[in-house]
């Protein structure tokens, strides 16, 4: 199977700033601890 876009991948490597990009606040990280868990994962990752 062939990619349909032969355009690279964006990666943000600032977890605020992604946050920041996708609105993303205190109340819905608490919320949804899935998404905290693949950011505090990528910001492990990044250090």
């Amino acid at each position: 199977m062939q990619r349909l876009v032969k355009t690279s991948k964006i990666h943000v490597s600032d977890t605020g700033l992604a946050c920041s990009l996708l609105d993303i606040d205190v109340d819905y990280l608490m919320s949804n601890r899935s998404f905290l868990g693949h950011l505090l994962s990528h910001l492990s990752y990044r250090n």
